[in-house]
């Protein structure tokens, strides 16, 4: 309660909503950039003459700038002067990762996606730390949207660009850069006043040793349970046309079900907030990971509403998604963008390495074997994760 009370008097409530709004369309535009890259790969391998191995640098570098760095930047935005890091990260982004069109060879190309990808990076920290803080009574849905902002962008990234390159050519998806530096600056407009409200009621920066003083721990167990939400996430989506195609489906097939799979984690990323601030965010932890085993079960049983019951997994796997961000704001009050920089960021990355795993048994034992059994360990795993939850107070 002093915690939002504070917050309250730096960040009025009455003038939260629109800024959250803003700062979740704008997290729709920073992962619309970075989500439409694998989808430009075979153009970009034909212009340049990308060998795989090249091109898959290309994803994996993408990956490490947009998340690695996040918690670096998080406590830079937390220790510095209140800026709008927010809005020029966007514009960054925008600007890089729709350029990379026009890149004449692999370094420029490799150029741009790093610097893109930082945009990325130094947009998610201080975004998900202000959601949070510019409506304190209600952190986990105020994030739940800011949160459902990223993956609708994220779903409609890889479709719009491909639109874009097949109807007008690869080079007119520079034109996608305008949205996204028209909505920098409509997020540098709704941010003025409250940052410059943050910037006079500003507390002295912590140490970043004393910064994980009394929380290491809890931050631990909360960086856990989000790098196996993100690892089934992560997996089932990427493999999941592989899968599709090895019981008799098509790629066309297997990429509609990636945007199914992407559109219900955001209906459920939307729900969990408001969801978790009414219930409560342990029964939304153990929820989240628990009711999604019979939905997976169904579709790897090849029931005839697997596909259907797949989308519900996935929605309710991520209903505790921001609640997660928000524990850990919780845990690091002073260090709020750095702490959502852990989550966001470095949560991502790891749970991206488990599609590595995943393709290693998938060359043994076969894809069909592989991403159940994947599948369904990660998210008991994820369960068992969350039960210390319940001595917490």
């Amino acid at each position: 309660m002093a915690q939002e009370a504070a917050q309250e008097a730096i960040f009025p409530a009455q003038a939260g909503g629109r800024p959250v709004l803003a700062l979740s369309l704008g997290h729709a535009l920073v992962d619309f950039y970075p989500g439409y890259l694998a989808s430009l790969l075979p153009y970009l391998i034909d212009k340049l003459g990308l060998s795989l191995t090249v091109a898959g640098a290309m994803a994996s570098l993408e990956s490490m700038a947009t998340s690695l760095v996040q918690p670096v930047l998080g406590y830079f935005a937390d220790s510095g002067k209140p800026r709008p890091w927010t809005a020029i990260g966007l514009a960054v982004a925008a600007m890089a990762l729709s350029l990379m069109v026009f890149a004449p060879s692999a370094w420029a190309l490799a150029a741009l996606i790093t610097v893109g990808g930082l945009g990325v990076a130094l947009y998610h920290p201080q975004g998900a730390a202000l959601a949070a803080a510019l409506l304190p009574s209600q952190a986990s849905t105020a994030l739940a949207l800011f949160s459902t902002g990223g993956s609708i962008g994220h779903a409609l990234g890889p479709l719009v660009a491909v639109i874009f390159a097949e109807r007008w050519g690869l080079e007119s998806v520079c034109l996608l850069a305008l949205p996204g530096l028209c909505t920098a600056w409509l997020v540098y407009r709704a941010l003025k006043q409250p940052l410059g409200s943050a910037a006079a009621c500003r507390a002295p920066a912590l140490s970043l040793r004393a910064s994980f003083v009394g929380c290491g721990g809890w931050l631990l167990l909360l960086l856990l349970i989000m790098t196996l939400r993100a690892a089934v996430s992560v997996s089932v989506s990427t493999m999941l046309p592989l899968y599709l195609m090895a019981r008799g489906g098509s790629a066309a097939g297997g990429g509609a079900a990636i945007f199914l799979f992407r559109a219900a984690a955001a209906i459920g990323v939307f729900v969990g907030g408001p969801l978790a601030d009414r219930a409560g965010h342990r029964a939304v932890f153990l929820g989240s990971f628990l009711l999604p085993l019979p939905c997976f079960a169904l579709f790897f049983g090849g029931h005839p509403a697997g596909m259907l019951a797949l989308g519900v997994g996935a929605a309710v796997m991520a209903t505790s998604t921001s609640v997660n961000t928000v524990l850990a704001q919780q845990a690091m009050p002073r260090n709020q963008a750095m702490a959502s920089g852990l989550m966001i960021g470095v949560g991502w990355a790891l749970g991206s390495l488990s599609v590595t795993a995943i393709g290693f048994m998938a060359d043994r034992l076969g894809i069909l074997l592989a991403l159940p059994i994947a599948t369904f360990a990660l998210t008991a795993a994820g369960f068992f994760a969350c039960l210390p939850l319940l001595s917490r107070h």
